[in-house]
């Protein structure tokens, strides 16, 4: 909550005196500094020692939907016939 509070602060401090280019770099000045002050508030008080991602898993080839054949896949795809184009008569 710091964070929303003290970037709107700083976006409208810099705005006086900076314009929107102040008003930019003080938004993100204000969110650093109430980012900090929310961490201290609000943050998770860890062991010394304790793994700080030792709940993570990542997911693997393993997961999701199998695909036979062919899978549709985005992007543009340029399929050449082998002969000319309009250009050589």
């Amino acid at each position: 909550m710091a964070t929303l509070a003290l970037s709107v602060a700083g976006q409208f401090v810099g705005g006086v005196f900076g314009g929107p280019i102040g008003a930019t770099i003080g938004r993100a000045l204000g969110a650093l500094a109430g980012s900090a002050v929310d961490g201290m508030l609000f943050g998770d008080k860890r062991q010394a020692g304790e793994a700080p991602m030792s709940d993570v898993r990542l997911g693997g080839s393993t997961e999701g939907p199998r695909s036979r054949g062919f899978m549709a896949g985005g992007g543009f795809r340029a399929i050449s016939s082998g002969r000319a184009s309009c250009c050589d008569r």
